[in-house]
């Protein structure tokens, strides 16, 4: 059952290198000139393999993403909605940020700026797989700068310890508040209408290991669960 989204309380991230600052524009031309990665925040250039390599369990995360972007790309096959993975940048010129996620959708014509004709401005649908690094990030400014686009329709965080998918939807008319669903066993489907797909956890999870089980977190899914009639 869905909710109003709510924004779960994340541990403080831990500290990556910035450089910096600089105006969008010199971040744009040396993001093309630069042999790796980098998101844009705020006037500083963040290099995404650090973000990866600080945040651990990099093997279950590579393993979702990979399982997420050919499940995506099954299943939107021959639809008007387009995938892509995390080589494309995404541009919140608004928000002053240029974000590689996970995984995007694109429902409409790719639009572009003058200054970078490889970064679209428009997406439909966003998914993170969530790390110790990113997590804070991720569930807020981020989001919250995701929110400001009016092509956005679904923003989905992907847990990599554990199954838990999380779905927030932009509402039919667009309104301000946006839905929460959460799925968080391997044998839910998590229910995206806004693409008109589902995703099987136990496709997105497969042949990825969790740690073992936190008796703290399996008592706080139990409360969730009664709470919000999580699948």
């Amino acid at each position: 059952m869905s909710t109003p989204a709510r924004q779960p309380a994340p541990q403080a991230p831990k500290q990556v290198t910035r450089i910096g600052p600089m105006t969008m524009q010199e971040y744009l031309r040396r993001e093309r000139e630069s042999e790796f990665k980098h998101e844009y925040r705020d006037g500083y250039m963040i290099p995404v393999g650090e973000m990866l390599a600080m945040s651990g369990g990099t093997i279950p995360h590579s393993k979702i993403k990979v399982n997420l972007v050919t499940l995506l790309s099954t299943k939107l096959r021959g639809k008007k909605c387009q995938p892509y993975d995390s080589d494309l940048m995404v541009l919140l010129a608004h928000a002053n940020k240029g974000t590689y996620p996970d995984a995007s959708v694109f429902c409409e014509p790719l639009e572009v700026t003058e200054e970078e004709k490889n970064a679209p401005t428009n997406p439909s649908a966003i998914f993170e797989v969530l790390s110790s690094t990113t997590e804070a990030y991720d569930r807020g400014e981020k989001f919250e700068a995701y929110q400001q686009v009016s092509s956005m329709r679904l923003y989905v965080l992907i847990s990599q310890s554990h199954p838990l998918v999380e779905v927030y939807e932009r509402p039919e008319g667009g309104g301000p508040q946006w839905l929460y669903t959460a799925y968080a066993r391997v044998e839910a489907i998590a229910k995206l209408p806004a693409l008109g797909i589902e995703i099987p956890l136990a496709d997105l999870y497969e042949n990825v290991e969790f740690p073992p089980e936190d008796p703290l977190y399996t008592a706080m899914l139990r409360e969730q669960e009664a709470a919000y009639a999580i699948p």
